[in-house]
């Protein structure tokens, strides 16, 4: 079965005593294998994160964290919630902003992306994951 629905809240998470990180980590293994609606994800600073369709669906997993899959107290930082606007239609009209300074000018116009970009940009082919590598 495949779901179209992404991930829209997301919580930073942490194990109360560190000498649980271990079985966090294999909880939430657990867990994103057991729900495939909630994304786990593991930062490369260390910190661990879950996204899910909602608050209400991250508390109920959540839930099944602590009592289920990991069985520690875990420490939930404030939600992040995305949100992101999209363009329908073309702008034609060229619109004007100012700086703080107000010496600088900027004017554009803007048009929504085709759908062989965004194809390639949702698929990974335009987007570069290293930051240092150059095209």
């Amino acid at each position: 079965m495949k779901f179209s629905v992404s991930p829209v809240v997301k919580y930073s998470i942490k194990p109360k005593n560190a000498i649980d990180l271990p079985k966090l980590k294999e909880g939430l293994l657990k867990l994103s294998k057991s729900d495939p609606l909630t994304v786990v994800g593991f930062e490369e600073n260390g910190e661990l994160t879950i996204a899910g369709a909602g608050e209400l669906h991250l508390e109920i997993s959540l839930n099944e964290l602590r009592n289920d899959y990991a069985g520690c107290d875990i420490i939930v930082d404030e939600p992040l919630v995305q949100y992101m606007e999209g363009i329908s239609g073309s702008v034609d009209t060229a619109k004007m902003s100012k700086s703080a300074n107000k010496h600088n000018r900027i004017y554009m116009t803007i048009e929504p992306l085709h759908e062989d970009m965004v194809e390639g940009i949702l698929n990974g082919s335009l987007v570069k994951k290293d930051a240092n590598e150059r095209a």
